[in-house]
């Protein structure tokens, strides 16, 4: 409702009465908007329901019937017809409650315009009753009051706002109109596919009704027979091939035969006997021959049998060959089977033995007086034995190198004995610098003449000096007589005494 203006004799509109003018515009504003979102809201239920029906009239499509000369094909179309057209009942009904729901959502919508409409016309009238009582507040105002502000400038909102709705109304009543020819259209639409579905109800009750007049006069006994008698296509095809087939042999046979008679005509009878005779004798021949072809025709299948599955395995061979190359390799290498046939182990161990030879090499050094040295052996061994863990001497004598096996007995001990003696210096640095305190050799000594026996000793008390102990185990009587301290063990019949000599 519009404010009520005051009376001309009372004071000029206050404030307060201005601020009440403003908030009653802005109710109004208000009231337009939810007016225009109601008219927004039945667009889009509108333009669903256009969306809806257009989908409908897609899912419909066109039926049509074709009709056929074949008395199979007719019968099979006519039963796919009978389904399509039960389809097309339930079809049907889904159409016919969604054209209830249709006509629902259009009476809704109708309300819905109405009210929007109601609601427009309350809110021009309310829209006419504030400019008015605008109005009536501008001409009470003072003249200072009077200048464009933000009243002119809300006013002129408000009148967009007021043509925008306009506009939407009018386009709400354009959807509107659109979607009831819509609707109209698929009730015309249904009307006619009803139609239709009792003209193919009809028709393929009259189908049937031939069918079966047609069987009944036929050779067929049923239905049954009519169907195991049927061939397809391509049985149609062989036969019509195969009789055609027949047809040119039949015809080159009498062609033949009217050759060879006019080539006969003036010929003598031959002699059968004879001719059955040789005619015996060649079957007998022919059929050696072809059982010698199918013995040699076999072996020639088995063996490109064989051929091809060497082929195949020679594939994956190489297939596999190729996949474990890499791993292959490094077998053989670790393995010692490629090069100087030096494996992994005996490549480490010969590390280890030069170390070894380093040591024994200056023992045996000193106790050949300069002659020997100890070296290992680097050239591939013959034929498949393993090579690197070899042993050789460097006669400084001839200058060369030779096999260990070309010393005598007692540079055999020497070269033993440096190895030895070397292993313990070699063992003792790579175990972190614990010492082998105590020794002891075997025999071995008597192989030595006494020039090489005195070395040999003079090496081991050196050793003795440095702090190790030495234990010597010998019959030689020169090395027992060298030694000062010895546990001399006497054997008798009656069993075996020790001594402590020196």
């Amino acid at each position: 409702a519009a404010p009520a203006l005051p009376p001309s004799n009372q004071n000029p509109i206050t404030k307060q009465a201005i601020e009440e003018a403003r908030s009653q515009l802005a109710m109004l504003q208000q009231q337009q908007t939810q007016a225009s979102n109601q008219l927004t809201q039945t667009d889009t239920q509108l333009q669903s329901t256009e969306k809806a029906l257009i989908e409908q009239r897609h899912e419909l499509g066109e039926h049509q019937y074709h009709s056929t000369d074949q008395l199979r094909e007719d019968w099979r179309q006519l039963d796919a017809k009978v389904k399509h057209l039960q389809a097309l009942q339930t079809e049907q009904r889904k159409l016919d409650a969604d054209c209830s729901q249709l006509s629902e959502q259009c009476a809704k919508v109708e309300k819905q315009r109405e009210a929007a409409r109601v609601t427009q016309q309350q809110a021009e009238q309310d829209y006419s009753l504030a400019a008015q009582a605008e109005r009536h507040i501008e001409q009470a105002l003072p003249e200072q009051y009077r200048q464009p502000g933000a009243l002119n400038h809300l006013i002129n909102e408000l009148d967009t706002q007021i043509k925008t709705l306009t506009e939407a109304h009018e386009q709400a009543l354009a959807s509107f109109n659109k979607a009831s020819q819509n609707v109209t259209q698929i009730a015309a639409k249904l009307e006619q596919q009803s139609k239709q579905r009792h003209a193919l109800i009809q028709e393929c009750t009259e189908a049937q009704h031939r069918w079966r007049s047609g069987l009944e006069v036929s050779a067929f006994n049923d239905e049954a027979d009519f169907l195991s008698a049927q061939l397809s296509e391509l049985e149609q095809q062989q036969l019509q091939d195969e009789l055609q087939h027949y047809t040119e042999q039949l015809s080159g046979c009498k062609a033949t035969l009217q050759q060879q008679q006019k080539q006969l005509a003036d010929q003598q009878p031959p002699d059968l006997e004879k001719l059955q005779a040789d005619r015996g004798q060649l079957k007998t021949a022919a059929e050696q021959v072809f059982q010698t072809w199918k013995g040699i025709d076999n072996r020639h299948l088995q063996l490109m049998d064989v051929q091809r599955k060497l082929e195949t395995a020679h594939q994956s061979n190489q297939a596999l060959e190729a996949e474990y190359k890499i791993y292959g390799t490094l077998s053989d290498v670790a393995s010692g089977q490629t090069g100087n046939k030096i494996s992994l182990q005996r490549f480490v161990l010969s590390v280890l033995l030069d170390d070894v030879l380093i040591e024994a090499s200056h023992r045996l050094h000193v106790m050949s007086k300069g002659r020997y040295l100890l070296v290992r052996k680097e050239d591939r061994a013959k034929g498949n034995k393993a090579s690197g863990l070899e042993l050789e001497v460097e006669d400084a004598y001839t200058g060369k190198t030779r096999s260990v096996a070309t010393l005598s007995g007692g540079e055999s001990f020497m070269a033993a004995l440096s190895l030895a003696l070397g292993l313990s210096d070699v063992v003792q640095a790579y175990a972190g610098g614990i010492k082998l305190d105590t020794l002891f050799i075997d025999e071995g000594f008597g192989s030595l003449d006494q020039e090489s026996l005195d070395l040999a000793i003079k090496t081991l008390t050196d050793l003795q000096s440095s702090g190790r102990m030495i234990g010597i185990i010998s019959h030689v009587s020169e090395l027992r007589e060298q030694m000062a301290l010895r546990i001399d063990v006497q054997s008798s019949a009656t069993g075996s005494t020790v001594a402590v000599g020196g």
